[in-house]
């Protein structure tokens, strides 16, 4: 009797530590900026976050665990997620991945103009873990900071070959006045 006891106190605090780990792990993957999608070596949803829905624009209850990754790709293309090109093979080459292979990473424009960062690792068990990271926003200000560089090297040259033009002698001093 004292050794089921044993047996069972120590059963039941393994489980207890099981479920207080299930718990960080479901809050972190709730709670990252991140999308994450895990898909089982049978080319199933294993987890998912509602980052991952809302950044794919999936419908409720489409990405849920158990479902057919494939289910997901065919209602992106039909709702017109990859343009009117079927979807490229690299969305089914990562799923039909060997274990080990090396990550697939590619970007793709949604229709709304979202910019997504896809990375695909590849488990040893066969599965594999997608994230979806949102680059629309650092995409658009390096397309600002660009087109402000542009404008200010146009108007450098500009003056410059004003400056270089006139037929007056031209002499600029700084606050120092130094030459």
């Amino acid at each position: 009797t004292l050794l089921i006891g044993a047996v069972w106190a120590v059963v039941a605090l393994k489980r207890r530590a099981a479920d207080r780990a299930r718990a960080v792990l479901e809050a972190t993957i709730t709670h990252v900026s991140q999308g994450i999608l895990m898909v089982d070596p049978a080319g199933r949803v294993a987890v998912v976050n509602a980052r991952a829905i809302e950044l794919l624009g999936l419908p409720p209850g489409l990405a849920v665990p158990g479902r057919p990754m494939r289910d997901i790709i065919a209602w992106q293309a039909e709702a017109g997620e990859f343009g009117e090109e079927p979807p490229r093979e690299t969305r089914y080459r990562s799923l039909a991945a060997q274990p080990g292979a090396p990550p697939d990473l590619h970007e793709r424009v949604r229709p709304n103009g979202t910019v997504l960062e896809i990375r695909t690792e590849h488990l040893p068990d066969g599965s594999h873990v997608r994230t979806y990271t949102d680059l629309t926003a650092p995409r658009r200000a390096g397309q600002s900071i660009a087109e402000a560089r542009d404008r200010a090297l146009a108007a450098e040259a500009a003056l410059a070959a004003t400056v270089e033009n006139v037929p007056h002698g031209v002499l600029m001093v700084d606050a120092g006045n130094r030459v």
